[in-house]
């Protein structure tokens, strides 16, 4: 299936810093068909090395004072495959493999230590775990407003 991304940002900027930006799509998984990045503004950008996740990030060292402009028009087609869910059996956190274990870890996006019993009193008694996912999805959508400015 083919994707279309499309990001355009616009900062004023009232001295000298460092921006960090990871506004190209994930090369997991996907390929990269069409892309065009421009930048404008007083500002030195570059392309950081790609690390072992898949993100691309480009750092600019802004010069001044002023407008940066960031645009990003892309077209991404992925391959994921549709997996009959009921047919899967669930499988032990100690048979996870590595690539999965970092997405567990408690984070500021995600303080799973602090939502465990929420979780399992809202959602322990679903049985089939892809279920639960499917459950915790649904709850998140209907109870959580993500804000700008809100951490």
């Amino acid at each position: 299936m083919k994707f279309r991304i499309t990001a355009i940002v616009n900062y004023n900027v009232t001295s000298e810093s460092t921006l960090v930006l990871n506004i190209h799509p994930s090369m997991r998984n996907q390929k990269l068909i069409y892309e065009s990045f421009m930048v404008l503004g007083d500002l030195e950008t570059v392309e950081l090395p790609e690390s072992g996740d898949g993100n691309r990030i480009y750092r600019s060292l802004v010069n001044g004072i002023g407008t940066l402009n960031y645009s990003y028009d892309g077209i991404v087609e992925n391959n994921y495959k549709v997996i009959n869910f009921q047919s899967q059996e669930e499988m032990p956190v100690s048979a996870f493999p590595r690539d999965i274990l970092t997405y567990l870890y408690p984070s500021r996006y995600c303080q799973s230590d602090k939502l465990f019993r929420l979780a399992n009193h809202q959602f322990g008694h679903i049985p089939n775990p892809f279920e639960q996912v499917l459950a915790i999805t649904e709850w998140i959508n209907k109870n959580v407003e993500y804000l700008s400015g809100s951490t």
